[in-house]
């Protein structure tokens, strides 16, 4: 399975008869009534405060939305709205936070159920923190008590509500809600061995297509 952290691994997303395709540093949004195209820059170009951003194009409650991975490790996160007001194809920022406080409190004994916690910003609005703390067990850690080896990787946006899904090095899966800042640990990602593990996924959302819809 190819990782979601490679730079090859492109994403797209359909909207009301639109199809946008990520490609290197833009989006092509397909009018599939005309077949005609339209190129939309990413909100940040490929460099942005680390070598390796890691960017996922995918289709939530409102529309299109595009997330960033950033920083040291990457554990910054961005996540944009595609306002098409009008046609004016603007990205608008709707969350910027920083995960690192949210694995350094992480529960490590807290064993394989889910656990909830809540952001909160502060007065500039820049960073947010964990309302609640957690006993930790997890002796590699750095100076600020954050986990050295923390890694994450983006699986996707639910299709229709404003949440985004990540999953951590330690092999968690995370649900971040952005309109409320509510974090859900869903639990573990397990494979069919000891060995394997979930390194990307897709949304898959039924529809009605051809004479099946026709029929129904």
């Amino acid at each position: 399975m190819e990782s979601a952290l490679s730079p090859g691994h492109c994403h797209a997303a359909y909207w009301r008869r639109a199809l946008y395709v990520h490609q290197h540093d833009f989006v092509i949004r397909i009018t599939l009534s005309n077949d005609k195209y339209q190129v939309i820059k990413l909100p940040l170009g490929l460099h942005v405060e680390t070598d390796e951003p890691e960017h996922y194009l995918g289709k939530s409650e409102k529309g299109v939305y595009c997330a960033l991975l950033y920083g040291n490790n990457r554990l910054g996160l961005r996540i944009w709205f595609l306002d098409e007001t009008c046609g004016r194809m603007e990205w608008l920022l709707k969350r910027d936070i920083k995960l690192g406080n949210l694995l350094a409190n992480f529960p490590w004994k807290y064993g394989d159920r889910s656990w909830t916690t809540q952001y909160v910003n502060d007065e500039d609005g820049k960073s947010m923190a964990p309302t609640g703390q957690f006993e930790s067990d997890y002796s590699n850690k750095d100076d600020n008590g954050i986990a050295t080896e923390y890694t994450v990787s983006l699986l996707g946006f639910h299709p229709y509500r404003e949440i985004i899904f990540f999953r951590t090095s330690f092999g968690r899966a995370m649900a971040y809600h952005f309109n409320s800042s509510e974090i859900v640990d869903t639990g573990y990602l397990q494979g069919k061995g000891p060995h394997d593990c979930v390194g990307g996924s897709f949304p898959y959302t039924p529809c009605q297509m051809g004479e099946l819809s026709n029929n129904m």
